[in-house]
């Protein structure tokens, strides 16, 4: 039976290799990604400004951390599907008008993971 000798140098090598091959998982890889029902569109900062149009339902209104629960329609711009998913709103005006249960089109930007309200009216 053949013996395996292990020097130094091999055993260095070996867990540089494996310190390499797991640092993206350790040190989150996705870093600016925004992750829609299992699908991940990386966002670059000129798409990041992009004001992005969009259409749905608002389905909750959380004042207190200024947050709304719309259920969007498809979303061409970012190939993004239908799917419900929160946007933030920077001051209670941006919301005037509008409740739970509304149609509504809106207009956002995405910063890094959030979503941010720049515009939201009733659709007609």
């Amino acid at each position: 039976m053949a013996h395996l000798v292990w020097s130094k140098k091999m055993k260095k090598s070996l867990i540089l290799v494996a310190a390499l091959t797991l640092a993206p998982l350790c040190f989150g890889y996705d870093r600016g990604e925004h992750s829609h029902g299992g699908r991940s569109e990386g966002h670059t900062e000129a798409s990041e400004a992009q004001l992005v149009s969009a259409t749905g339902y608002v389905r909750a209104i959380d004042a207190e951390s200024k947050k709304l629960t719309i259920e969007h329609d498809p979303i061409p711009d970012l190939n993004w599907p239908s799917m419900t998913m929160r946007f933030a709103y920077e001051n209670e005006g941006a919301i005037k008008g509008i409740k739970s249960g509304d149609r509504v089109k809106f207009n956002f930007v995405q910063q890094g993971r959030v979503s941010l309200l720049k515009t939201i009216e009733k659709a007609r």
